[in-house]
């Protein structure tokens, strides 16, 4: 099918990507359970596809400049969705931020990406300067729960935040294998993982809203408690 495919993009000039399916088992390139033979070699689905130009498996060539009049009539077509899932994102009363390292073609620059359970965002910049999460979440309300990891561009954003549980953890095991981690900085990190589990089980029951009333005093006083004790 697929050499039926680039047989008519060739014939009509037609640019054409493809997305190759294969039992992935590691992910990250190491088992090579994935490779797909291409002209010229093999290459692996998980490390560097899945999405391969028809050029690398038959031959075809697409040059840059219809792959930017790709993306301006993706971009076209798709620009009201794009512009709807931000609405939904900035409405929404708990949503998700977090920004990475991103390089392309060797510049150096940062992916961010902006969630909710139903929807997912995303901007590629040059700059991981907090003005990007200020423009994107513009119009939040002061009552919308952010959550975040510690980077403090997100600081100063008008609404309630929340840390990531991920990154929480992941910083208090890293203060609690220091060389000279003190007891009460090893016991913070235990607190920390058991308060985590209590509130996956209680997130799985059944919402009673006087239930979780009694629980969220119960851990904001635990909270209080740990933010007292000098580590």
């Amino acid at each position: 099918m697929l050499k039926a495919i680039s047989g008519l993009a060739k014939k009509h000039r037609i640019p054409c990507q493809v997305s190759l399916e294969e039992y992935i088992a590691c992910g990250i390139g190491t088992c090579l359970g994935c490779a797909v033979k291409i002209r010229g070699g093999y290459k692996l689905v998980c490390k560097d596809g899945p999405v391969f130009n028809l050029k690398e498996i038959f031959g075809i060539k697409i040059s840059k400049g219809t792959l930017v009049d790709m993306l301006h009539r993706t971009r076209k077509y798709l620009g009201r969705e794009y512009e709807a899932i931000l609405e939904r994102i900035r409405s929404s009363p708990v949503k998700f931020a977090d920004e990475t390292g991103h390089r392309t073609n060797g510049q150096n620059g940062y992916a961010w990406g902006f969630f909710t359970e139903q929807d997912a965002y995303y901007r590629i910049e040059e700059s991981r300067g907090g003005i990007i999460a200020k423009e994107t979440l513009e119009g939040s309300h002061e009552n919308d729960v952010l959550v975040r990891d510690d980077y403090a561009g997100y600081k100063n954003l008008p609404m309630k935040q929340q840390s990531c549980w991920a990154h929480l953890l992941r910083k208090s095991h890293e203060a609690a294998e220091e060389k000279n981690a003190s007891k009460e900085m090893k016991n913070l990190h235990e607190n920390l993982k058991t308060m985590f589990e209590e509130l996956n089980k209680i997130l799985e029951m059944p919402f009673e809203k006087k239930e979780r009333q009694k629980y969220y005093v119960k851990y904001e006083n635990d909270i209080k408690k740990i933010t007292l004790i000098n580590y």
